[in-house]
């Protein structure tokens, strides 16, 4: 398996930058067309074997507790037969498809979920479903711009900066208790008064979903 070392490292087994447990799928996915399963997985340990009872298939990596890389001390390789090639691979998850498909959708976000399918597809040879192309579009957009309940939250710090930077400015916020849930407060109307360019608005908010 070829894994990327550290800055001056001279050993083979040092992994770093891609953890080892997007570097097992990736290479067992393109490379070995085989599945495995994960025997433990955890911020200092990831060990994994084939799903085959018969096959000695096993790569085991750990991080020590002092240390800022991954270290692989095993690696046993698949001696099972493939018959034929499945339609799909059980180890192209969701988030290891988000971490694959990161840029594409980054740089464009209205990426859509059939183009990654395509995309998985010539890179890899397998098919994924819709829900897991949608769901892993939706992983990479919350880890670039966070989820729709942050934003929503963060809305009010918005105000807060333009009045800062704008002296004269003013905002005034309005808060309602949701009748079914009277624990939480929903923003229902932002106005704002901005002094730079003598603009007032009235905004009015959603509730998150």
């Amino acid at each position: 398996m070829k894994v990327k070392r550290c800055h001056g490292s001279t050993k083979e087994n040092e992994v770093s930058w891609i953890e080892p447990k997007e570097a097992v799928q990736r290479w067992t996915a393109k490379s070995l067309k085989k599945e495995f399963g994960v025997v433990k997985s955890s911020p200092q340990v990831y060990d994994v074997k084939c799903i085959r009872d018969d096959c000695p298939f096993r790569v085991h990596a750990y991080m020590g507790k002092y240390d800022t890389f991954w270290s692989v001390s095993r690696i046993e390789h698949h001696t099972c037969i493939l018959e034929e090639l499945e339609v799909q691979h059980r180890n192209l998850t969701a988030d290891f498809v988000a971490q694959h498909m990161y840029s594409k959708i980054v740089n464009n976000p209205g990426y859509e979920a059939k183009s990654i399918i395509n995309s998985i597809d010539d890179d890899f040879q397998y098919k994924i479903s819709y829900s897991k192309a949608y769901m892993a579009k939706q992983k990479v957009l919350e880890m670039r711009w966070g989820t729709y309940e942050a934003s929503y939250h963060n809305l009010p710090r918005v105000p807060h900066t333009l009045c800062r930077r704008n002296p004269g400015s003013y905002f005034e916020i309005k808060h309602y208790n949701l009748p079914e849930d009277p624990t939480k407060r929903v923003l229902r109307v932002l106005s704002l008064y901005w002094r730079r360019a003598s603009m007032h608005s009235k905004i009015a908010s959603t509730e998150p979903s």
